[in-house]
């Protein structure tokens, strides 16, 4: 659980790192066709994180903290997908 925890602090760190590395001028900029900005994208983070994405509807259970973290890294380290998000954490 421990490792799970420090894997967390450091990609929130990495996010932080490669956000603040962005100039102004490339934080409105779309990258490619059909793609969200710098900007864009970490406002889709920060509306998923507000909306209770990772800390909702949760409740107790009886199987590991770190059971799901294989299929999560597989769904969202597959670049290869695209997805649609809900309309309420559309920046």
């Amino acid at each position: 659980m421990q490792a799970l925890i420090e894997e967390l602090k450091q990609t929130k760190q990495s996010l932080i790192d490669i956000a603040t590395s962005i100039s102004d001028d490339k934080t409105d900029t779309i990258p490619f066709e059909g793609s969200w900005t710098a900007g864009q994208l970490l406002e889709h983070i920060d509306k998923s994180i507000g909306a209770g994405i990772l800390n909702g509807n949760v409740k107790p259970v009886n199987r590991s903290a770190d059971e799901k973290v294989a299929m999560i890294k597989s769904v969202f380290l597959d670049f290869a997908k695209k997805y649609e998000a809900p309309g309420f954490i559309i920046p």
